[in-house]
């Protein structure tokens, strides 16, 4: 297996006013048990990634309260293999213990604080203070400790995996040291929740360099905090941005409870983020965006692409279930570009090779493209020609009102053909169904013809035919003009003639599915295919 597979959960917070949490839980589970049938590979998790906020409060019988309802049935599902990953949130910090950090080191801490980033480093990085500043989360790395993830003395910690030669590095740093020292109500604000965290925080050059070192020789780096960047300072935004997109592959968030998927490119790189949502947010959430949502992943280090598969919890229902409000199927692909000196010089290359697709991005892709190629022997005037009959199908996704154009090219000797009876049965349309469409000529071509109908916004299925006269060798050229999932052809063959078919444009390789049973060869590729890849066919005897 070259799949690193993996489940993000966040923001359970227990110990949260709530009812019936356990009912969202024993459901989870229910729901963990038949993963495989979103991807087969997820019936073995290599690692259970928790990016904060396991407790409400920090406090020891919460942390115990986890332990016992959540921790060991997870591993009783997954088995003894599997390695948890865990990263501490604002609310795994025990706010009583804020009062026993000495006041002249308060100041590092503060978003206002002149140098804070270096004197933030400083502090984290001495001996006689890391046992202060830890004490904190004193509950939570004792939490970590007896699950297999101690962090030591330190704020940083990684989890190597090994896929055949592949090496996949997982690292959790504490995005939370800062939070809860900006009191609103000493602004005179009387909020419910009295902290403002919120472009306040700090994560310390120092151990962003440590989590990259930690992860040095690996082919896939995750990075694991709890919180999305936006809330740290804008002072310290940019290097931190920069130092994670060139040497990370994904970071794994929480804190704000929207599940989302996001890409992000710059200059150096690109990186893709992956909230989690929230694991409980009461069982009907006031925001309903804030529904109970979950993650898992998968991702092939040999092909470097890899899924998000997004679940959420439906009350209606009574299950965690397929989380189609952002993502059609409710699942997200994405590839990954290798971070090196060579692919940054080749930028320009890369970019003009996007540029292509450009045109292709406002047509809806579709699921599915079926083509159905069937020959037949014919006689004209003592001559065989073969007729050709072409159906194609294809299944759309939703997407913008779109007019869709469907085209088609007469053979120019059958078409300039000195026998009238040869060149009438040059092209005939058959039918499009659902549509009626309207029909126009090609201004510099009178060989081209094209046919137009006009989409709405919903799902639809659209199905076209029409024939050809061909003469006995011959090519049938396909050249797709939008982005699709699956292509199916089908060449229902004449006996007497033998077949050739070529894949052009980088066009995935197609698997044969049925060979001359009965005369019909089936072939598929559902690898997914990009505009202007095509198959070309040829016939001779």
């Amino acid at each position: 297996m070259d799949e690193f597979n993996w489940l993000h959960l966040s923001d359970w917070h227990q110990g949260a006013p709530d009812s019936d949490r356990t009912v969202v839980l024993e459901h989870l589970f229910k729901d963990i048990k038949s993963r495989d049938a979103l991807h087969s590979s997820l019936a073995h998790i290599d690692a259970v990634i928790l990016s904060g906020d396991v407790t409400n409060s920090g406090k020891k019988d919460e942390f115990e309260k986890v332990t016992s309802t959540l921790m060991r049935p997870l591993k009783e599902l997954f088995g003894s293999h599997v390695k948890f990953i865990i990263a501490p949130g604002n609310h795994d910090l025990d706010h009583e213990t804020l009062n026993e950090i000495p006041g002249p080191w308060i100041d590092p801490l503060i978003v206002f604080s002149t140098n804070r980033n270096k004197k933030m480093g400083d502090m984290l990085n001495d001996n006689k203070k890391i046992p202060v500043i830890r004490s904190q989360f004193g509950e939570f790395y004792r939490f970590c400790d007896d699950h297999g993830f101690p962090y030591g003395n330190s704020f940083v910690k990684a989890e190597i995996f090994e896929k055949i030669d592949y090496k996949i590095g997982v690292c959790a740093i504490n995005s939370a040291i800062c939070c809860a020292r900006h009191n609103l109500r000493a602004a005179g604000r009387d909020d419910e929740n009295p902290y403002w965290d919120y472009g306040a925080l700090a994560v310390t050059e120092r151990q962003i360099r440590a989590a990259i070192a930690s992860v040095e020789n690996c082919d896939l780096k995750i990075l694991v905090l709890h919180h999305p960047l936006s809330w740290i300072s804008v002072e310290e935004q940019p290097l931190l941005d920069q130092l994670i997109s060139a040497n990370f592959d994904l970071v794994l968030h929480g804190h704000e409870h929207l599940p989302r998927f996001m890409s992000i490119e710059n200059n150096i790189s690109d990186v893709k983020f992956i909230p989690a949502g929230t694991m409980f947010e009461k069982r009907i959430p006031e925001n309903p965006r804030f529904t109970n949502a979950i993650n898992y992943g998968t991702y092939s280090v040999v092909k470097r692409e890899g899924r998000i598969y997004h679940r959420r919890w439906f009350e209606e229902r009574d299950q965690w279930d397929t989380d189609d409000r952002y993502w059609i199927g409710g699942f997200t692909n994405f590839v990954l570009r290798p971070k090196n000196h060579s692919f940054r010089k080749n930028r320009s290359v890369v970019a003009s090779i996007q540029k292509q697709y450009n045109t292709f991005f406002s047509k809806r892709p579709a699921k599915k493209v079926e083509i159905t190629l069937r020959h037949q022997p014919v006689e004209i005037s003592g001559q065989t020609y073969i007729q050709a009959t072409v159906r194609y199908r294809l299944d759309l996704y939703p997407g913008e009102k779109e007019e869709f154009r469907f085209a088609w090219i007469k053979n120019k000797r059958i078409a300039e053909s000195s026998q009238e009876e040869v060149s009438r049965k040059a092209y005939e349309f058959i039918s499009i169904t659902p549509f009626a469409p309207r029909f126009e000529d090609d201004e510099e071509n009178q060989n081209l013809k094209f046919g137009i109908v006009d989409l709405g916004t919903e799902e639809v299925s659209i199905e076209y035919e029409f024939r050809m006269l061909e003469q006995t060798d011959g090519v049938w050229y396909f050249s797709l003009n939008r982005f699709v999932d699956v292509v199916k052809i089908i060449i229902v063959k004449s006996p007497s003639v033998r077949y050739e078919h070529q894949s052009l444009g980088g066009f995935p390789p197609l698997k044969l599915i049925e060979d001359n049973i009965l005369g019909v060869e089936t072939m598929e590729s559902n690898i997914g295919h990009l505009p202007h890849q095509g198959v070309m066919v040829q016939w001779y005897i």
